[in-house]
């Protein structure tokens, strides 16, 4: 009678297993739509360049200094429409938090700009001895 015993649990726990696996590479899971999160775009005209670092000034009265300007600014969304002038560019599907912006506009994109320096005003120096 253990013999028997042992046998059906030693076939249902196969079966078991053989069902677990069987079944677990045979759902398909896809991704929701329902609740979309959004990453909101607008392009940013006339950005004023900001100075990021400068080299050090030449013997001619030069020096090149890089700045960077801001041309698109995005923010988070979820589950709603972007705000005017801004454009839908990602969907995430994360609906941990509430509906509506979720944060402040961030800088997304930038332009550099070069800008080369001139110091016009003399150097004055202390010649007596």
């Amino acid at each position: 009678m253990k013999k028997i015993l042992l046998a059906v649990l030693a076939l249902v726990l196969v079966w078991s297993a053989a069902s677990y696996f069987y079944m677990s590479k045979n759902v398909w899971l896809s991704t929701v739509e329902a609740n979309p999160d959004y990453i909101c775009k607008k392009a940013v005209v006339d950005s004023p360049c900001e100075v990021e670092t400068c080299d050090a000034w030449k013997t001619d009265g030069t020096r090149n200094c890089n700045w960077k300007k801001t041309t698109e600014v995005s923010y988070y969304l979820i589950r709603t429409e972007c705000e005017a002038w801004y454009t839908k560019v990602s969907n995430w599907w994360n609906v941990w938090w509430a509906s509506g912006r979720q944060a402040w506009n961030y800088v997304s994109w930038t332009q550099s700009c070069t800008v080369v320096e001139i110091d016009n005003v003399p150097p004055v120096w202390d010649i007596s001895e």
